[in-house]
């Protein structure tokens, strides 16, 4: 298979978004999804233009670098005639640099994991932590700037990832709320709200997308009722509750107290890059550390 690249400037976003309606895609693929969260995004495409895979980059000292930007698990290829070869050896041919997360399996890649839940089955430290969030009430308003403002206030340089330069990208991507159906689930108590969730619904899955609650309502199991009542939505739509999951050991350990199992995907990297620009790239990161 031949694969084609097709420049971010060449884009057909409505094409490319229909093709990802007939396929049972994630929304990470969608042309709103990666306008969000990308710097550029051009697309893979086999000779008849009817598949391919979308490929966030950036330009770095010339270097043309296949990345995942931060609040994307990964790309995928979209179609049913997935060939692993040939795109390792297209985005090898197009980007000298790359860390890229696809959802298909390569056997050169590296495994990574993500959670998902499909039958609740609650270890001890979930069901007390239920218990004590028995009082919390749940609803559903649109109320994105309390939550952009305790992310911020909760989580900004306490989690990887999270920081001055990728949270204006959520606010992008919360603000595409409508394309990508992305709802809203607060908790409260007597009136008085303490935090909440984003979560996106697919056609075969609920997407947990960034969250948290104050440190009150943490303590008193705040998290863990949030997302038992975000399963309850999925199972109630015959939906997979996907936790968005993480390599980090912490959340991984919380998304596994509800009973969620790891999916793999692969993380492909290379280096066809310059001397002088792997040079700079170690002086840049000694000099920032």
């Amino acid at each position: 298979m031949e694969l084609i690249w097709i420049e971010p400037k060449d884009v057909n976003r409505e094409q490319w978004d229909a093709i990802c309606d007939s396929n049972p895609v994630t929304p990470f693929v969608r042309s709103a999804y990666l306008d969000a969260v990308s710097e550029q995004w051009g697309i893979l495409w086999s000779s008849e233009f009817h598949e391919g895979i979308p490929v966030p980059f950036t330009l770095r000292m010339g270097v043309k670098c296949a990345v995942t930007p931060t609040f994307l698990r990964y790309v995928e290829w979209v179609g049913a005639h997935f060939d692993a070869q040939a795109v390792q050896k297209a985005l090898h041919a197009h980007f000298q640099f790359g860390t890229l997360n696809i959802r298909q399996q390569f056997s050169q890649g590296i495994d990574k994991c993500y959670q998902e839940l499909t039958q609740l089955d609650l270890n001890q430290q979930a069901k007390r932590s239920l218990k004590k969030a028995a009082a919390f009430e749940l609803n559903d308003s649109w109320e994105p700037e309390k939550l952009f403002r305790l992310v911020e206030q909760e989580l900004g340089h306490k989690v990887p990832g999270i920081d001055t330069y990728s949270l204006p990208k959520l606010t992008q991507l919360v603000g595409k709320h409508k394309a990508l159906k992305i709802n809203q689930l607060n908790l409260t108590d007597d009136g008085e709200w303490y935090g909440g969730i984003w979560y996106l619904v697919a056609h075969d899955r609920m997407i947990y997308l960034k969250g948290t609650c104050e440190a009150e309502a943490r303590n008193q199991g705040g998290m863990y009722r949030l997302i038992s009542a975000l399963y309850e939505k999925a199972l109630h739509e015959q939906k997979v509750l996907d936790l968005g999951g993480s390599n980090v050991e912490n959340v991984r350990r919380f998304n596994r107290a509800f009973g969620a199992i790891d999916v793999n995907y692969s993380q492909l990297t290379w280096n066809k890059a310059p001397f002088w620009w792997n040079l700079l790239r170690t002086l840049k990161k000694k000099v920032r550390n």
